[in-house]
């Protein structure tokens, strides 16, 4: 072992200073540095004091499953596999969630959703329509004849899958345009108001 005061392995320990100065002066004198902003020197001691926890015992840290699944950090929001709590299955989502979604919308997204939108679900062949030409949207499930003789403003083709993916956040309907899992004929702007209705 070599005597070498400044061992590469031996991690530099920093004198930690008091709180004072986050307290303000006798003489009633604000900071001289605004709030939110700390020094490098500072910044490292703050990490170095949260990277060294104390020990506990090991009892402590034996702890039951229970506390240590709710002593986990939250996990991100899911993406894929959650029910959103508005809808438990396609049909609901097209016919119930997504009419009151329309009623809710602002007024903004409600000028631009003017028109009609024919959905055709590739997998299933299943067909809806959605009037938005009156106050109300009006919703039905129709036959395929039926959309094509209703001649809407713009029709999408998509999986149900495809479409509870976009519902769930877990596919951008953008990119799903630009990537040909949805087929858009007639009004694309149409078509991309239509699934700010979907997104969550």
């Amino acid at each position: 072992m070599s005597d070498d005061p400044k061992n590469p392995n031996e991690k530099e320990e920093r004198p930690t200073a008091p709180d004072e100065d986050l307290l303000d002066d006798e003489e009633g004198e604000e900071e001289s540095e605004p709030v939110g902003l700390r020094g490098e020197e500072e910044l490292d001691e703050i990490y170095s004091q949260r990277v060294q926890a104390p020990e506990e015992s090991s009892e402590e840290a034996a702890g039951s499953e229970e506390d240590q699944e709710d002593a986990a950090a939250p996990s991100p929001r899911p993406r894929e596999g959650a029910r959103r709590p508005g809808w438990r299955d396609v049909r609901e989502l097209v016919m119930e969630e997504l009419k009151e979604r329309a009623l809710r919308a602002n007024e903004r997204l409600r000028a631009q959703l003017n028109g009609s939108v024919g959905l055709t679900f590739s997998d299933t062949g299943k067909n809806y329509l959605f009037d938005w030409r009156q106050d109300k949207p009006a919703i039905s499930e129709v036959e395929a004849a039926a959309l094509s003789g209703s001649a809407p403003d713009c029709t999408i083709r998509i999986s149900q899958r495809d479409l509870e993916r976009i519902a769930r956040g877990g596919l951008n309907p953008q990119v799903a345009m630009l990537s040909d899992k949805i087929k858009v004929e007639g009004r694309a702007g149409l078509a991309i108001y239509f699934f700010n209705l979907v997104v969550p």
